[in-house]
């Protein structure tokens, strides 16, 4: 991996110079926020790992599962849609609590519908925007709250750390009710609660991004077409490409891990300790990515993602016993989400305008969760119904490892030989407004 140049090092990247900043935030909203995150976290550990395990339980195929999480992912397609119009009505908190309230009555129709694969799919259709949408608009607000947006990682924490006791408390209710049924039930009442909490907050927390007269239609293309400009120069198509790789991996371990920890009768218990440490794991990384981005870039920082995202895979590929997967959530935070999302999320933090935050986090959640989670199941089953489950991460550790390759040789030519690299920050500050 290329280090970047010391002008693009330090505590004080030049990029941030290029954003307007504001004024710190108050220490009630601090707590506030990170309450939210913590049970925002919750509700998708509650649910995330243990969903497709409900599936399997239920009876549907590997194949079914793939097609529940390909429909999950053409839904995430509706996010900048969602994230757009939410930037330009500027009503983040009511957009917050409304998709909230929505998915906790929606989540629940799961329950009667278990026997239908058709709902189901429809149900996939409606939930995954919506889930992911309020997401995004709760660590937009994040990104909005912190002027430096390197400590949007070590927020984040909190919200990791809801996902692992909300997986533990999960997996228990699981063996204690002795019905994977309670997914939901816990899903539904955590959303409930947030959307309550956020609306009893909201007076307090409006001066964080309050909702205010939407942008007009001439200055939300002006955004918009700025966006575009930032987004599609070759490094940041690369940069979302990595992306799409690292979505790819995280979909296939987080669709078909407690899969197989049941086929080697592991316990609900045991599968919720295994995700929460996993997430405990990933603590490090996201208190210590605003750090990393300014040592290392944006481009070593995702190599380094896809080479332990590669290693996790292999590990699922040859274990014989439940525990040993604890070698793979080892690395669930430089080989899985944390690093992949609070990596491009800081980064983007940093190059974005504020009335376009919810637009830019929702086409990273639509690259990471649609494109890469998304389809990753769905080529995973393919692999599984010929060669079995292990074989299948072999297979995809192995293609993994070859990006990881290519890319690193092409950095280390551009480097070394041709003198032509220039790190991903350096390539975006030339299209910064200000930018010399």
């Amino acid at each position: 991996m290329i280090s970047p140049p010391l002008a693009c090092q330090g505590d004080e990247s030049a990029l941030k110079t290029l954003i307007p900043q504001k004024g710190a935030i108050t220490t009630g909203q601090i707590v506030v926020l990170l309450t939210a995150l913590f049970i925002k976290g919750g509700v998708l550990g509650a649910y995330l790992p243990f969903s497709t395990l409900w599936l399997d339980v239920k009876g549907y195929s590997a194949r079914q599962i793939a097609c529940v999480a390909l429909v999950d992912a053409l839904g995430s397609f509706m996010l900048p849609l969602v994230g757009t119009c939410i930037d330009k009505l500027r009503s983040h908190n009511t957009g917050f609590v409304a998709m909230l309230v929505s998915l906790s009555f929606l989540k629940l129709c799961y329950l009667p519908a278990a026997g239908s694969f058709t709902t189901l799919l429809v149900l996939a259709t409606l939930t995954s925007p919506l889930m992911r949408a309020a997401n995004s608009v709760l660590d937009a607000l994040a990104l909005y709250a912190f002027s430096e947006r390197g400590n949007f990682g070590r927020a984040r924490c909190v919200g990791d750390l809801g996902w692992g006791v909300l997986a533990v408390v999960t997996g228990w209710a699981m063996d204690f009710f002795g019905t994977e049924d309670c997914i939901f039930i816990i899903f539904s009442a955590m959303c409930f609660f947030l959307a309550v909490m956020w609306t009893v907050a909201r007076p307090w927390m409006n001066s964080i991004r309050p909702d205010t007269k939407q942008m007009s239609t001439e200055e939300f293309l002006v955004q918009a077409k700025l966006l575009i400009t930032r987004t599609s120069c070759p490094g940041a198509l690369r940069a979302l490409f990595m992306l799409i790789l690292m979505g790819f991996g995280g979909g296939v371990v987080g669709a078909y891990e407690l899969v197989l920890l049941k086929r080697m009768m592991g316990s609900g218990v045991m599968m919720g300790f295994v995700k929460a440490f996993g997430s405990m794991s990933a603590l490090p990384v996201w208190y210590w990515m605003g750090p990393m981005m300014d040592r290392m870039g944006l481009r070593n920082v995702q190599l380094m993602g896809l080479f332990f995202m590669s290693f996790r895979l292999c590990v699922l590929g040859v274990i014989k016993h439940p525990w040993q997967v604890l070698f793979c959530e080892m690395f669930a935070g430089l080989g899985g989400f944390a690093l992949a999302y609070c990596s491009i999320t800081v980064f983007a933090g940093r190059v974005v305008d504020e009335d376009l935050k919810g637009t830019s986090q929702a086409l990273i959640f639509t690259v990471y969760s649609g494109l890469g989670a998304g389809f990753g199941p769905l080529f995973a089953s393919l692999i599984i119904e010929a060669h079995g489950l292990q074989t299948m991460y072999l297979v995809v550790s192995g293609v993994a490892l070859a990006f990881f390759l290519v890319l690193a040789l092409v950095d280390a030519v551009s480097y070394f030989v041709l003198g032509t690299y220039t790190t991903l920050e350096e390539e975006m500050l030339v299209t910064l407004p200000g930018a010399t």
